[in-house]
């Protein structure tokens, strides 16, 4: 080994860059580490001679003529050669194609990363859209980089789909920082990505005709907290789309009774509302509107216009005879019948009567359960639950109904709902089959999930759950800091110290160099002082070492020289 470092400085001397560059590269390889002496040999002679073109070239090819060199050295390498091209020769294509290179090796290095994300700024493109989507999926909480990414998808990428996905990826995620439910860095408001994601994916459904698309979006946007004005103007925009453009009038009366449950005396909803009960004939439903008009204080000419509606309409419920006994019997006859359980639901609700609603709606799904008709009966049993929860405030009864939901279909709103209905019950051990169940389902952004399942089983006392589930997630390939910090927590409360050390050997190359070099520091003292494992302890200190010559921020390196003559000692070398 001396006599490998001694020829790469005898020909780093001479100029003989391709012979200097080799023999540091297989220095590398064979003792496992870079030798930061050697490179600044190398490159005090080129700038001695002026030959920081030919050094560079020359540590290139070394590397590409070295296939059996560890990738975190490849990277390491590279990433010194990223930084020639930067600040000696001044060439901003040559550091970029470094910088990829450094990503080939080590596709999660976040400096990298940036470092190329920040070049091709100059030229925005799908190329620049690619790399800051990797960002995002790296750092989960960044939120300007996912509205970056997503800003340069809109105006750079040509594949519609995408475009789409990745403007719902950031609706999605900034809808869930908003609401309080992920933790998120951005410069900005979340709201106001909302709204961008929100203005962008409306414009694209109605200019390729997808008003089913647009129903969806607008009512999901209307659960979220924007004021009330913004609330009713996205369920009056679903109702108009469903009733223009689906033909699902039905949809359309749901969306403005929504309306009128924020703002009772809402005098377009309340003709709107009117003219579809009219088109259906649903009188009884127009019946308990006009009551519910005259009773909010109309002006003289609309009172005499609402007692006219009124006397007709009684007149026609008469005919019908009890509109509640009549659509318990049509219940009868064909239980689950859409329409006379959205009738029936209309005048139990306008009478206060949720408890007796939520008793025909659940005998309704057990019927149809009972007959087979498993579909509708998930649909009315999720009616029930949402009743239960928010009309009649019994989290016992909303459990229930949930549970009969997901015993006939596999549905995450009903898990989401049931693990966070135990949750707020104490009884985190319940909730934990259902985060089970809702992250096995999750496609995009499991971090949330693998946390609350985690903590789900924090909470109830199980820690060596929580590391199972937490270190599943890495092997995964989820290296969000979340579950890396809360998995060093429990590793450290279960004083398991091979495994945190390991852990942290693990962050070093997820992380920013300083962050990395702490983490190297730890694993070191760990291997060295708690488990007197100095063949592990060496690489640590190594890497310790190296990261604080490249930081080069005068950090003291005399304590982990000191650790790691004792180590050598130890391991007899």
């Amino acid at each position: 080994h001396p006599v490998g470092a001694a020829i790469a400085r005898l020909a780093t001397g001479r100029g003989r860059w391709a012979e200097a560059l080799t023999t540091i590269v297989h220095y590398t390889r064979v003792r496992d580490r870079i030798d930061p002496g050697l490179i600044s040999t190398a490159e005090s002679h080129a700038d001695e001679r002026g030959e920081w073109g030919e050094l560079a070239r020359a540590l290139d090819s070394a590397i590409e003529g070295d296939p059996q060199l560890q990738p975190r050295h490849a990277a390491n390498l590279l990433s010194t050669l990223a930084t020639w091209q930067a600040e000696k020769l001044d060439d901003v294509a040559a550091r970029e194609a470094a910088l990829v290179k450094v990503l080939s090796h080590e596709p999660n290095r976040l400096e990298a990363l940036h470092a190329v994300a920040e070049i091709r700024r100059s030229s925005p493109s799908t190329a620049l859209y690619e790399v800051l989507s990797r960002i995002a999926e790296l750092e989960p909480n960044n939120l300007d980089i996912r509205w970056e990414a997503t800003d340069v998808a809109v105006e750079h990428v040509e594949d519609s789909a995408e475009v789409e996905r990745a403007i719902s990826a950031l609706m999605n995620r900034a809808s869930a920082a908003w609401r309080g439910r992920a933790p998120a860095t951005c410069a900005r408001d979340p709201r106001e990505a909302v709204e961008w994601a929100l203005g962008e994916l409306g414009r694209r459904y109605a200019e390729t005709e997808r008003p089913a698309a647009a129903f969806e979006l607008f009512v999901d946007a209307a659960r979220l907290p924007f004021p009330a004005e913004t609330q009713r103007s996205l369920r009056v925009q679903a109702a108009n789309v469903a009733a223009d453009q689906l033909n699902d009038p039905s949809s359309a009366i749901e969306m403005y009774r929504s309306v009128l449950s924020q703002s009772p005396n809402d005098r377009e909803a309340l003709s709107n509302l009117g003219d579809l009960y009219r088109r259906q004939n649903r009188y009884a439903e127009l019946l308990s509107l006009c009551q519910h008009e005259l009773g909010i204080g109309a002006d003289d000419d609309r009172k005499l216009e609402l007692r006219l509606e009124i006397a007709r309409l009684v007149g026609e419920v008469e005919r019908q005879g009890d509109p509640i006994a009549a659509l318990k019997r049509n219940l009868e006859e064909r239980p689950g019948h859409e329409e006379s359980v959205t009738s029936l639901t209309s005048l139990l609700a306008a009478q206060g009567a949720h408890s007796a609603l939520f008793d025909v709606i659940n005998q309704q799904a057990s019927q149809l359960e009972t007959s087979g008709a498993t579909e509708r009966a998930a649909q009315l049993w999720t009616q029930a639950a949402h009743l239960a929860e928010s009309e009649i405030a019994d989290a016992k009864r909303a459990i229930e109904a949930h549970r009969r939901v997901v015993a006939l279909t596999p549905d995450t709103d009903s898990y989401d709902a049931l693990a966070r209905l135990y949750t707020e019950r104490g009884e985190p051990d319940s909730a934990v089959p259902w985060l089970e169940r809702l992250l096995a389902a999750a496609q995009d952004d499991r971090t949330p999930m693998v946390m609350r399942l985690a903590q789900a089983h924090v909470d109830a006392g199980d820690d060596d759950s929580a590391v199972a589930v937490l270190s599943k997630a890495r092997e995964d390939g989820d290296h969000s800091s979340e579950v890396r910090t809360l998995l060093a927590e429990l590793y450290g409360r279960q004083q398991s110290w091979e495994p945190l050390a390991d852990l942290l050997m693990a962050s070093i190359d997820e992380s920013e160099a300083s962050q990395g070099r702490d983490y190297a520091e730890q694993a070191a003292e760990l291997y060295h002082g708690k488990l007197a494992m100095a063949e592990k302890a060496l690489p640590a200190i190594d890497r310790a070492i190296a990261l604080s010559l490249e930081l080069s921020d005068g950090a003291d390196v005399r304590d982990l020289k000191v650790m790691k003559a004792q180590s050598l000692r130890a391991t007899d070398q």
